[in-house]
């Protein structure tokens, strides 16, 4: 009984005035009481572990939710939750959105300028093929410009003619030997009163009226439509 009660005082000691002093006294006390060498330094263990331990436990703990911490801070990102991944998958796929959408505006850019210039470069077209008819006589009409349509619409049927090899395009060659080329052609008669009036209005430099446009219309069709020749004479 003597030493348990010995026991609690001197773990009373060291909890309270710190390890140093605590075994100066134990000391002291055992010189008195005859406490074995064995004794003390059990109970210096025991009062250090009961001290000590609990801090380097939390120490531990602390680490590890720093650690954690760290962890999620590289994958998260601020506004999208706590799952990081799910945040840079969402970022990269805007990123790409937009990276899709800038090159489809780019591109269309550039075709258009690349048709512009053609629409500009009329009287050197290399090669007939390249013209695009739609989107010039489109253009031509938006602006009220029935001559420049009109012109438009000539060389359209140059074109469908090249392509069907009726003539031979050629950029320096005169309408006069395109009209020879189609003398066994079935639209013969169609295409060379279409060159008269061509010959007249944009060599001769004359305006048309859009009745007279309109009027000239339909033979323009018979090229583009395939229809029966009409005798335009």
């Amino acid at each position: 009984m003597r030493n348990k009660v010995l026991i609690l005082y001197i773990v009373f000691c060291i909890v309270s005035i710190g390890r140093a002093e605590t075994t100066y006294m134990v000391s002291e006390i055992c010189q008195d009481t005859s406490v074995t060498n064995s004794l003390i330094s059990e109970v210096e263990k025991h009062a250090y572990v009961r001290r000590f331990l609990p801090k380097e436990k939390e120490k531990k703990e602390e680490r590890k939710r720093r650690k954690k911490r760290k962890h999620k801070d590289a994958f998260d990102f601020d506004g999208f939750g706590n799952n990081g991944l799910v945040s840079i998958l969402l970022y990269l796929l805007v990123f790409a959105l937009l990276g899709f959408i800038i090159f489809t505006l780019v591109t269309n850019f550039r075709k258009e300028e690349v048709i512009e210039q053609r629409v500009i470069d009329l009287d050197n077209l290399e090669d007939i093929a390249d013209l695009n008819v739609n989107y010039e006589l489109d253009k031509a009409l938006k602006e009220g410009d029935l001559k420049l349509a009109f012109r438009i619409r000539y060389l359209g049927v140059l074109q469908s003619l090249s392509e069907e090899q009726a003539i031979r395009w050629k950029l320096r060659k005169t309408n006069s030997v395109y009209v020879q080329e189609m003398r066994p052609h079935q639209f013969y008669g169609v295409f060379r009163m279409l060159t008269k009036n061509y010959d007249y209005i944009w060599y001769g430099n004359r305006e048309i009226t859009r009745e007279k446009y309109e009027s000239l219309s339909p033979y323009f069709d018979q090229f583009t439509n395939k229809q029966s020749p009409t005798d335009g004479e």
